[in-house]
């Protein structure tokens, strides 16, 4: 009865080493995959809109509501809602990691239709708009300000036209924090009675 108890931890051994996977492919799933660049996405994109994260948590999260602001290419819906958005880029490492992850007021820049040297099919890619910033995991996102998003979809803009996008997006983003800071004292306050 002891032989037996003093192999089963050594056949139990073999057997995990034989049945697991590869150190290689564990290890793979700890680099989330990268992003497409926008900047080189955004020229080819059939679609390019610009929007902010309206509803969805105060932490970056995959599953949120995007008001769009504007359309600088193609047409879109006001309101999209996203869960688990991925670039369509080819076979991430890591699937369960490699999506747009984004918070609430966040500014966000999505190229739609793109082409990706080497792949047959089109992509899309991301741009956080300062000042928000990509999520960490968020590898390769990039973060661009408003007048180089719109040179860079294709829209060269006088310099009255660039202060007037500025104090737009100034003012949808200061009305945005106060509706913000308006729903967290409502959602604060104790209820009458």
């Amino acid at each position: 009865m002891s032989a037996r108890r003093s192999l089963l931890p050594i056949l139990l051994t073999i057997a995990g080493i034989t049945l697991a996977p590869p150190a290689s492919s564990l290890a793979e799933c700890l680099i989330v995959s990268r992003w497409p660049s926008f900047t080189d996405a955004a020229p080819s994109a059939r679609r390019i809109i610009l929007g902010t994260v309206v509803a969805g948590q105060s932490n970056a999260t995959d599953h949120f509501v995007l008001r769009v602001d504007d359309e600088l290419r193609g047409e879109a819906q006001d309101m999209i809602e996203f869960l688990r958005f991925r670039s369509l880029a080819p076979t991430p490492q890591c699937p369960a990691e490699s999506v747009l992850r984004a918070k609430v007021g966040d500014h966000l820049a999505i190229a739609y239709g793109a082409r990706m040297k080497g792949l047959d099919h089109r992509i899309r890619a991301v741009a956080f708009v300062s000042p928000s910033a990509p999520d960490s995991l968020m590898r390769g996102a990039e973060q661009l300000d408003l007048i180089e998003l719109y040179r860079i979809a294709g829209q060269d803009l006088s310099l009255l036209e660039q202060v007037i996008l500025s104090i737009k997006y100034d003012i949808l983003s200061a009305v945005d924090a106060l509706m913000l800071a308006t729903t967290a004292a409502l959602q604060a306050t104790p209820p009458p009675g």
